[in-house]
């Protein structure tokens, strides 16, 4: 009886063993007819063979394409795969490739580097070349990239000399510089960021107010913003210098002059451009710790702040590559300077993100996309209908889904990005204020974006910190 059994559980492994090898037999002949394996552009069908990325941290994707057992391989370890191996994927169903994320780790080295990613399956393979860029070109000078690298953290020194107002002397530079409440801007001021770790400082501007009648920027007014720039410059750290409330909502006087408003586009970008080859031509001579900022919270003429239309998107872009043809034919280092290129209103929606186009520029590697980060705007905002006190795990993950957006669009296209400004309005909750501050300026340095808090942190009258453990929150996460 038992040698019966075992001799039916021999016919049946057997059985079992010869189905098998048949199945799997026809399957191995049916796919290795025909084997592919290829690299492709995500949620497409096009072919990858090269792919450059710029000097700093990079998180990428592609997709492997394959109709066999595939296996990937990296010679170079500062290139990381979320895989390494994987089964045939379905070729009837379209885009049903396997995404492939990639870590590149920064580029410290004096030159540009390649690692090969080889997918292998099926006797056949395909190859990847990642090339990342070096920080500095043949110039010898650094690259926005390098620049961004560089930044740890900064400080704008708002409503200062972007304050405006009616109701005093326009003549009267003190006044202007100090109509919003602010004291007048010091060395000491700063030197206490500098001396903090800061190393960044953006100091916004309003030209409108200091103009003549032929839009020749006043001398006095002039000389005062290139006194304020070389605080800044002196201590080594980097300045970004722009036009602030020249754009934006319309207020007092010629507030929001600077618009995307198509009916009135010539005579726009004919101003734009005189103060641009004026600005440019006072401070050509200053090295890379200068950067130019084109504009601030551009809007259109519904003063739209969320997204606009098409056409508004293009003038904005044109404004851009207006700015970047008037610094480079300015002469000095003008011709290697950084530049930094505000989205639509500074805003992040994708629509926004996508509508942002990079400048035709003589001078590669040289432009910084900016985005300003007030979100979530319930608990960031100041406005009296902005009550949420507490940063909880909703506003976590708006805060996620922005810096992916941000990061996706332009850190994974090569584009250095910041966060030109950061905030959250004082609501007597400053526990929740630093938990904030950490949270969105340690998650966006791992992405490579760096970020510029909006004024607060310091009481400017006596150069002394008065929301230091703030301030402390926002170096120690950009140092993690």
């Amino acid at each position: 009886m038992l040698n019966l059994r075992n001799m039916n559980l021999r016919y049946i492994i057997v059985f079992l063993s010869i189905c098998f090898f048949v199945s799997c037999s026809t399957d191995d002949n049916l796919i290795v007819d025909n084997p592919y394996v290829t690299f492709t552009k995500v949620g497409t069908n096009i072919e990858l063979t090269d792919y450059e990325v710029e000097c700093f941290p990079v998180t990428a994707m592609f997709d492997v394409n394959a109709n066999v057992d595939w296996t990937l391989d990296c010679d170079a370890d500062w290139v990381k795969l979320s895989n390494h191996s994987g089964t045939p994927i379905d070729p009837s169903v379209p885009y049903k490739q396997v995404h492939i994320k990639i870590d590149i780790e920064k580029n410290t080295e004096a030159s540009s580097r390649t690692a090969v990613i080889t997918l292998s399956g099926g006797g056949k393979s395909s190859r990847l070349n990642v090339v990342q860029l070096s920080e500095k070109d043949s110039s010898g000078t650094p690259t926005a990239a390098a620049i961004v690298n560089d930044i740890i953290a900064g400080w704008n020194m708002g409503n200062t000399l972007d304050a405006q107002g009616d109701w005093f002397d326009a003549d009267d530079i003190a006044a202007w510089e100090t109509c919003w409440g602010q004291p007048r801007a010091t060395r000491e001021i700063i030197h206490a960021f500098k001396e903090r770790g800061f190393n960044a400082i953006r100091v916004p501007v309003t030209w409108w107010g200091h103009l003549d009648n032929d839009d020749n920027i006043k001398e006095e007014w002039m000389n005062r913003v290139e006194e304020v720039v070389n605080y800044v410059i002196d201590e080594g750290m980097y300045c970004i210098l722009n036009l602030h409330h020249d754009t934006g909502t319309p207020g007092v006087g010629e507030a929001g002059w600077l618009c995307a408003n198509p009916a009135k586009k010539d005579l726009i970008i004919s101003r734009y451009s005189k103060l641009w080859t004026q600005i440019a031509s006072r401070f050509a001579n200053y090295d890379s710790k200068l950067i130019f900022g084109a504009f601030n919270e551009i809007l259109d003429s519904h003063m739209n702040w969320d997204s606009t239309d098409d056409e508004n998107y293009e003038m904005v872009n044109d404004l851009a590559q207006t700015f970047v043809n008037i610094v480079r034919s300015s002469g000095g280092n003008n011709q290697w300077r950084c530049l930094s290129i505000p989205t639509y209103a500074a805003t992040h929606n994708e629509r926004t993100l996508n509508a942002w186009r990079l400048p035709d520029d003589p001078t590669p590697r040289r432009i910084i996309a900016e985005v300003h980060m007030y979100s979530p705007w319930q608990f960031a905002g100041d406005s009296e209908d902005m009550t949420a006190i507490e940063f909880t795990s909703s506003g976590r993950k708006e805060v996620d889904d922005i810096i992916n957006r941000v990061a996706t669009r332009f850190i994974n296209q090569g584009i250095p990005v910041i966060f030109g400004e950061l905030g959250a309005a004082d609501k007597d909750n400053m526990e929740q204020r630093i938990n904030y501050a950490d949270y969105v300026v340690s998650n966006a340095k791992k992405r490579g974006i760096k970020c510029l808090w909006w004024m607060g942190l310091l009481d400017r009258q006596n150069a002394v910190f008065s929301e230091p453990y703030l301030a402390d929150a926002i170096l120690n996460a950009a140092n993690k």
